[in-house]
């Protein structure tokens, strides 16, 4: 079981992050910056359209640990007209074409302004998908749509991080980093506490909720990884986020070490989630 929770944490938790980093990249290439300095930008395109290719790609593989006959996995398609597993399929493997598709345009031109914004949108529909996956009325604690807003959290979040470490290891995001880098280390501060605030709102609705939801809760919370997260994987990155907002600096261990620490807090995350899920859905009969 804790391999089952193990592949779709990282599946989920990596196909986010190169959906954030997509649509990142996509937003600040509106900036005043971005306009005046197209040649880099389209370079920037390079590393960003290509790690959001190889995360998602690595998330597919993994994905299919979680299957009992892997090579029977284009199957999930079958479903589309009812299942959000399929919609989550097939939207991945479209955005992972869509990155794959715009990191060669890169390296032989400029491609046109709607594209990044297409992968994008293809990108956020995916997520969707996937956390409507687990908007399940036997599990209370997910009602509402919450998997679907702590998904799109995490998506904004890992991306602005993934960015960030951009801006700190490439050639191309150097040449933006005086003037993307307060903006974007204010951004994933604000999708950190975000995360936050979702995270204590999920577990708390369900504290009050039905003895299954308040089981679920008890699950989520009840473990010492719980306060780990909240201290290590939010806290700690929203408040070196803020100092670098305050006191720019372009140094890869000030811009690495909270991106890591994200990165880490929202897998510990995704792991309770998967957990405490599975751990409902068992006692309910799921």
């Amino acid at each position: 079981m804790e391999m089952e929770w193990t592949s779709l944490t990282l599946f989920t938790v990596l196909s986010e992050t190169a959906v954030g980093l997509a649509v990142l990249y996509t937003l600040f290439g509106f900036t005043p910056s971005a306009r005046q300095k197209p040649d880099a930008y389209n370079r920037l395109a390079r590393p960003a359209m290509l790690t959001a290719w190889l995360a998602t790609g690595a998330a597919m593989l993994l994905s299919l640990t979680h299957l009992g006959h892997p090579q029977f996995a284009f199957r999930a398609l079958g479903g589309l007209p009812s299942s959000w597993l399929s919609w989550e399929v097939l939207l991945t493997s479209l955005f992972a074409l869509g990155a794959l598709l715009l990191w060669w345009q890169s390296r032989t031109g400029q491609a046109p302004r709607w594209a990044p914004v297409l992968v994008s949108a293809v990108g956020l529909a995916s997520v969707i998908a996937s956390g409507m996956i687990y908007v399940l009325p036997s599990l209370p604690a997910n009602a509402g749509g919450f998997p679907v807003l702590l998904f799109l959290a995490t998506t904004l979040t890992t991306g602005g991080a993934a960015l960030l470490a951009l801006l700190s290891v490439t050639e191309a995001g150097r040449a933006f980093a005086p003037e993307w880098l307060v903006e974007l280390a204010l951004f994933t501060a604000g999708a950190v506490l975000l995360t936050g605030l979702l995270t204590f709102a999920h577990t708390g609705a369900a504290a009050t909720g039905l003895p299954e939801a308040r089981a679920q809760a008890g699950a989520m919370t009840g473990s010492a990884w719980y306060l780990v997260r909240l201290l290590v994987g939010l806290a700690m990155p929203a408040i070196l986020l803020l100092w670098q907002a305050w006191r720019p600096r372009l140094s890869r261990a000030a811009l690495l070490l909270p991106v890591a620490l994200l990165v880490a807090g929202e897998l510990t995350g995704r792991l309770l989630f998967f957990a405490s899920s599975t751990f409902t859905g068992i006692n309910t009969g799921l």
